[in-house]
């Protein structure tokens, strides 16, 4: 398990579809599907089998099922073995693991942390 429990502020579980953005002051971990946007100040973890239709800014982004938007991290950006990501990309560190599948353009930037700019002022 990536997180324990505790780090998480949100939870969409695996039987629950939202439809329309979600904005969170903290962490967001998505086992169910979304069709619309995430915008969280902390960091978006997207648990396997779960999908986001929408863009996904976060602190930091891991992804085990399926992305299928543009994203931005002012942290890091992680693609594990069964993870998709079908957008482009923007974030301070980046890694993918052997199996992962990326199509889209990323952007290395040092754009600052969530609180000075990419993320705050989205998120309120």
């Amino acid at each position: 398990m990536l997180f324990k429990k505790k780090d998480v502020d949100t939870l969409i579980g695996k039987s629950t579809v939202v439809e329309g953005d979600i904005k969170s002051d903290a962490s967001v971990r998505v086992d169910g599907k979304i069709r619309g946007n995430v915008l969280a100040v902390g960091d978006v973890i997207i648990g396997k089998g779960a999908s986001v239709s929408g863009d996904v800014t976060a602190l930091s982004l891991y992804i085990s099922g399926i992305v299928e938007g543009n994203v931005r991290c002012s942290g890091f950006l992680k693609i594990m073995p069964e993870g998709i990501l079908k957008g482009d990309a923007k974030a301070c560190g980046f890694a993918v693991d052997e199996g992962a599948f990326f199509n889209g353009k990323l952007t290395m930037s040092y754009e600052g942390n969530p609180v000075n700019g990419v993320i705050a002022s989205g998120a309120e």
